[in-house]
């Protein structure tokens, strides 16, 4: 284009765009050939919202494109902005947030006391998913000199049921908290002591606290930011350059790496959850953060660089490690949540596995063929194929051979590993024999919600309140509740009982997500095959007064990604009861 042509097009532009309070020229970039950023960058605050924020009392803060925080998570449309009373630039940068929440979006202090600092809502923009708790503590604790806890809470809050030992690992290094005003809301800095690096800063604003809707934004200091999942990365390191956020729910989806183009199916929520990120700071001392909470939750990374962290239950349970090293980092972690069991030296070795053997005759040949072109072997995996109906503890006809060939790899200095679920079939007599040991399994809440007619279908079952769903057996099946001592108890003695039949080396515990088939669907999502009958599917409660977990206000991106439209999508009902609530 010529020069001429393309002078007169920007001021075109700048003409096109009313009340615009900032103007700035960038550099077009790309990345893998595709625009990083625009031409332009022109802010403009819609004055229906504007007027709006004002007449709730408070004046409007403009926030730069790199440092907002998004008033629609939910994907919800643009009008609602002004609903929201959030503000509105229909000229944000692709990517960035068009409907944004004023800097002074918080809370502010009431009273400080030697327990914590009370807050109290600020006048102004309240949660858009729910009414705000109006009065909150926030309290820090330094454990031994090291760690330390940030908790933003209040009365009766679900705290997740976890024994872990919240030890330390001692470095020396420590952090200082730093309680501010500056915008006329409530925020804190976190502070690293020696150098007085800021890696935390959270007057960036937006703290909002709901009854279904917690959120805390923060400037990270850092634009070197490693961790979050489980998620699939292209990278290690993230990408702060643009806004991106990650789902965080454990879901029974395998990861796949997608190219640059469609690089958003990557943010998906994968097997498990990990709310754990560690930062380089610019004289490469690392440290980490973890938010420990178990309910559905989403984390966005933004270019300033910041972070606006977002789930629909519990409290803001924040931990900070001080490394220095990226190795201390782990350590610190490590010692608050506990070490996982060392492996078997085995276990690193190279290993086998596939799903889908048609015989015992097939899954022996193939192994035969790896080892005869000379490809070194450790470890066999056994998946669902050796079981009767996809049932724990059972040898299909054809497989009876199986412990006899265990013991000949064994004689070769092969391993092998079964493949095992939680879900367990209502009428087995597995299911009979954890009765009897008075096991727990997953439950609804009240006998109301119970669906009689499957639960009538297992004389096992019928007077119980477990909830019943569908996995690999032909029948349904009850979710073993392993935070319930007699269920552990139960779970080890069919182990032994099946170990001494089939001598394996290691289990492989799949669906324990826990993983369900065609969750509020009219047909399990493998049942097409006709090796396997249509039985009912599981139903949540979707409306009336038992919805509240199953159709929260906001649903987090763990439902927005996969483009469905209930959290227990691929999994139980969210209202599912262990014996710890």
């Amino acid at each position: 284009m010529p020069l001429n042509n393309l002078t007169s097009l920007i001021s075109l532009l700048l003409l096109c765009v009313p009340s615009a309070t900032d103007q700035r020229f960038t550099e077009f970039d790309t990345i893998d050939g595709f625009p990083a950023k625009p031409i332009i960058e022109v802010t403009h605050v819609d004055d229906l919202v504007t007027n709006n924020i004002r007449g709730n009392g408070i004046t409007p803060q403009t926030v730069p494109s790199d440092r907002r925080v998004d008033c629609l998570p939910d994907g919800a449309m643009i009008s609602l902005c002004a609903t929201r009373n959030c503000i509105l630039d229909m000229q944000a940068p692709h990517g960035a947030p068009k409907c944004y929440f004023p800097q002074n979006t918080g809370y502010k202090v009431l009273t400080t006391s030697s327990n914590g600092t009370t807050l109290e809502k600020a006048p102004g923009i309240g949660s858009p998913f729910g009414e705000d708790i109006p009065h909150i503590t926030f309290k820090t604790t330094t454990i031994k000199n090291s760690t330390l806890n940030v908790r933003i809470s209040a009365e009766g809050r679900f705290e997740p049921m976890i024994d872990i030992p919240r030890n330390v690992y001692d470095t020396g290094e420590s952090f200082d908290v730093v309680i501010s005003n500056e915008t006329g809301i409530f925020s804190f800095k976190v502070q690293r002591h020696s150098t007085k690096t800021i890696v935390w800063d959270t007057s960036i604003g937006g703290l909002l606290f709901a009854e279904q809707y917690l959120q805390i934004a923060a400037l990270l200091g850092s634009s070197e930011i490693y961790g979050i999942g489980e998620n699939a990365h292209s990278r290690l390191r993230h990408d702060v350059e643009h806004y991106a956020t990650w789902a965080l729910l454990a879901r029974d989806s395998w990861p796949y790496a997608y190219p640059a183009y469609v690089e958003e199916r990557n943010k998906r929520n994968l097997y498990g959850v990990y709310p754990f990120l560690m930062a380089l700071e610019k004289d490469y001392k690392a440290h980490g953060l973890l938010i420990l909470n178990t309910n559905p939750q989403d984390i966005t990374i933004g270019p300033a660089p910041h972070i606006v962290y977002r789930t629909i239950g519990g409290m803001l349970d924040i931990y900070f490690f001080p490394g220095p090293t990226p190795e201390n980092v782990v350590q610190q972690y490590l010692a608050l949540i506990g070490k996982p069991s060392l492996p078997p030296y085995w276990a690193l070795g190279f290993q086998l596995g596939r799903f889908g053997f048609k015989s015992f005759d097939e899954m022996q040949q193939r192994i035969s063929e790896v080892q005869k072109v000379g490809i070194p072997l450790d470890v066999v995996y056994f998946d669902r194929d050796y079981m009767d109906g996809y049932q724990d503890f059972t040898l299909k006809e054809g497989w009876e051979q199986l412990p006899t060939y265990i013991k000949h790899l064994h004689d070769e200095n092969i391993y092998t590993m079964l493949i095992f679920d939680p879900s367990i079939q209502a009428d087995s007599a597995a299911f009979e024999r954890a009765i009897t040991a008075g096991a727990r399994f997953l439950e609804w809440e009240s006998e109301d919600e119970v669906q009689r007619e499957v639960q009538d279908l297992y004389p096992l079952a019928r007077n119980t309140k477990v909830m019943l769903g569908v996995s690999w057996p032909d029948r349904h099946v009850a979710f073993a509740d392993f935070s319930a001592s007699e269920t552990a108890v139960w779970w080890q003695n069919e182990i032994t009982r099946f170990h001494k039949q089939v001598p394996f080396d290691g289990m492989w515990l799949s669906m324990n997500e826990p993983s369900n088939f065609g969750t509020n669907r009219a047909f399990p999502d493998h049942f097409d095959d006709p090796n396997h009958p249509n039985i009912t599917t599981l139903k949540c409660p979707l409306s009336g007064n038992y919805s509240k977990f199953d159709m929260p206000p906001y649903e987090t991106y763990n439902v927005y990604k996969y483009n469905e439209r209930y959290l227990s999508s691929n999994t139980l009902c969210m209202l599912a009861l262990t014996e710890n609530g």
